[in-house]
């Protein structure tokens, strides 16, 4: 799974808000903009992934991802388990 798109984030200002884990574009709702708060944002500074949300190593920027809710981010990072923070991609929790 090398290059592939572990999620979707929306981290350039004034762009349409993306759901992190669809990719779905949101009409009229705008990063930096007050529609931000119609929705669950978390900024993943873990490094693992780049702009694009393809896994790689040691990026310095962090990630802005915004789910439609705290259910959503809560499915998408497996909360609650064991383990804490995973994705629910085995693969991806390595």
């Amino acid at each position: 799974m090398k290059n592939s798109r572990c999620y979707y984030p929306s981290n350039i200002h004034g762009t349409k808000i993306r759901n992190a884990v669809t990719g779905e574009i949101y009409d009229n709702c705008y990063v930096g903009s007050v529609s931000e708060k119609n929705f669950f944002r978390v900024i993943d500074s873990t490094g693992k992934y780049d702009s694009e949300g393809s896994k790689i190593k040691g990026n310095p920027n962090s990630n802005k991802l915004f789910f439609e809710s705290y259910t959503e981010f809560e499915k998408f990072y497996n909360i609650g388990q064991k383990n804490g923070y995973d994705f629910l991609n085995p693969e991806e929790n390595e």
